[in-house]
């Protein structure tokens, strides 16, 4: 193994390290933000059920009271089941609201470890690539450098230099050189056209099709400093306003 590919190779694996220790990270807060989420959801449910609880005995109160033979005993075990079901909704939802705030105080965090991953990925998409592309010029670079000094030998030696008095003197070495990578390259473009890319599917290069999933953020949130910025100011502004409360 050369020098420069052992030097690409350990750069790469550096990327490709830091994409998995954000990917884990920004993984781990999304599922700190999934399960807060889900747990002010059953609260919500379960205070739905206590309050419609609590307008069944309420129902069952008013058609008690209008009997001509009011229980009273059966009324006020009904009253305490009202009373006890409309408190259990109150304490349903206010740790539901315990918990989105939670969830609210961890968000920035979260949002910010989206960005790292995502930042990341394209860092190791990067530098992927470039030792991809390293690996494989490398190992064609004395057939094109073939090439390349054959067509500079070839257009030194063309009829139409020596008939129109050009000479290779006149092009000079470097413009030589250029012309022989122009017809190069265009020879490519011909093949390029029918190349099929095929990244794999296990290997590094298939994270050029994976980009990473950073719901519930956006691309434009993450890349916005601001939204950042507004998420601690709003959360501080939150918790004053609870403290004064």
């Amino acid at each position: 193994m050369s020098t420069t590919e052992t030097t690409t190779t350990i750069a790469t694996q550096e990327a490709l390290d830091a994409f998995n220790d954000a990917q884990a990270e920004f993984l781990e807060w999304r599922s700190k933000l999934n399960a807060l989420q889900t747990r002010a959801e059953q609260q919500q449910a379960l205070a739905k059920e206590s309050e419609a609880e609590a307008a069944s005995h309420k129902e069952a109160i008013d058609k008690l009271i209008r009997d001509e033979s009011v229980d009273k005993a059966k009324l006020h075990e009904l009253t305490a089941k009202h009373k006890a079901a409309l408190s259990l909704a109150e304490q349903y939802l206010a740790f539901a609201d315990e918990l989105l705030q939670e969830k609210e105080k961890h968000r920035p965090y979260a949002m910010l470890a989206a960005e790292r991953y995502y930042s990341s990925w394209e860092r190791a998409v990067s530098s992927v690539v470039d030792s991809e592309v390293s690996l494989i010029l490398d190992d064609i670079r004395d057939r094109l450098l073939r090439a390349v000094k054959l067509k500079e030998l070839a257009l030194k030696m063309a009829q139409r230099m020596v008939k129109t008095g050009i000479t290779s003197d006149a092009y000079g070495r470097d413009n030589l050189t250029d012309l022989a990578f122009g017809e190069i390259k265009r020879h490519l473009a011909k093949s390029l056209e029918g190349f099929n890319l095929d990244l794999g599917s296990g290997g590094a290069l298939a994270l050029l099709e994976r980009k990473p999933d950073i719901r519930p953020f956006t691309r434009s949130e993450i890349k916005n400093p601001m939204t950042i910025v507004k998420l601690r100011q709003d959360l501080a502004r939150k918790q004053c306003e609870a403290q004064r409360a």
